[in-house]
């Protein structure tokens, strides 16, 4: 949790034969949420998220058939309608359409200037390079690396399926939300990923639930602390699972709690940090999440 927002964070260091690629160490995200059991789930669809798409990073540059581009579109496609469909009115269908049909279904908007040869060069630019930034945005978020014959295809079948989308949602500002007949077309995504037995072994998950246990077997290398030490006292009889002590790379969904007030020391009340240890590939994390016991 960001310690004046309250906002909590994933955070999980990047893999070393990932790190020149993605030019980081470490990948960090919001997960917008304050609450604790929203940031749990969103925790989980992140780091899920991350997994596929590091997945994808390691298999490396791959070659797409003309289904899997038009499956790639269909996810756009399905996108674009479900964010504007509640309020379709808001934009300019229209406008966009003519800008479709001209690259698309030149029967219904003619083009003038195209036929020279710089006309031509501009038209194949635009007509390229359109869609682009929604191309690159989907293959980014799910690491996919594609030659460049693949990226062509699916450009092309973006191409079609935004003006889909734009005809969908023009009908949908007129007041006609009857399903588009034509959105079956499109077949399902199946995207073969690098798996190896560590990448896919299930994560087991241990906990332990006292703070002063956790700092004390992270500085004492002896069995315990001794009746003097500043860590010692009845939590400190809970112990933190050796494998967790062990654990180089991590996950973490992490709340920077600030120190204790002086109401709290009076108290008795202790902040408890719970640990949740997930081991996966080489990326193993502390999920923490500060709460006051009382």
């Amino acid at each position: 949790m960001h310690p004046d927002s309250g906002i909590f964070w994933y955070r999980k260091r990047v893999p070393a034969v990932l790190v020149d690629q993605l030019g980081k160490r470490e990948y960090r995200v919001s997960l917008r949420t304050r609450d604790p059991a929203e940031a749990k789930v969103a925790f989980s669809r992140v780091a899920a998220d991350v997994e596929a798409r590091w997945k994808n990073l390691r298999v490396g540059v791959r070659s797409f058939s003309q289904k899997q581009a038009v499956a790639i579109a269909g996810e756009i496609y399905r996108d674009t309608v479900a964010r504007h469909e509640e309020n379709p009115g808001d934009q300019d269908w229209g406008v966009r359409l003519v800008t479709d049909y001209a690259f698309l279904k030149p029967e219904k908007v003619r083009m003038s200037g195209h036929e020279t040869p710089v006309g031509k060069r501009m038209y194949e630019v635009i007509r390229t390079k359109r869609y682009k930034p929604i191309v690159d945005a989907f293959l980014e978020k799910r690491g996919l690396l594609v030659d460049d014959e693949s990226r062509e295809r699916i450009t092309t079948a973006v191409s079609a399926a935004m003006m889909q989308a734009h005809e969908q949602l023009q009908r949908y500002a007129n007041g006609d939300y009857r399903p588009d007949p034509d959105a079956e077309r499109f077949p399902a995504l199946s995207l073969e990923t690098f798996t190896s037995a560590e990448a896919d072994a299930p994560m087991p998950v241990s906990a332990d639930l006292d703070r002063r246990s956790a700092r004390a077997r992270r500085l004492e290398p002896s069995s315990g602390a001794g009746a003097g030490s500043p860590l010692s006292g009845p939590s400190s009889s809970r112990s933190v699972p050796r494998a967790a002590q062990t654990r180089d790379n991590s996950t973490s969904l992490t709340n920077f709690s600030r120190p204790r007030s002086r109401s709290s020391r009076m108290t008795g009340r202790a902040p408890v940090t719970v640990h949740v240890w997930s081991s996966g590939w080489r990326d193993r994390h502390a999920e923490r999440s500060s709460v006051w016991r009382r």
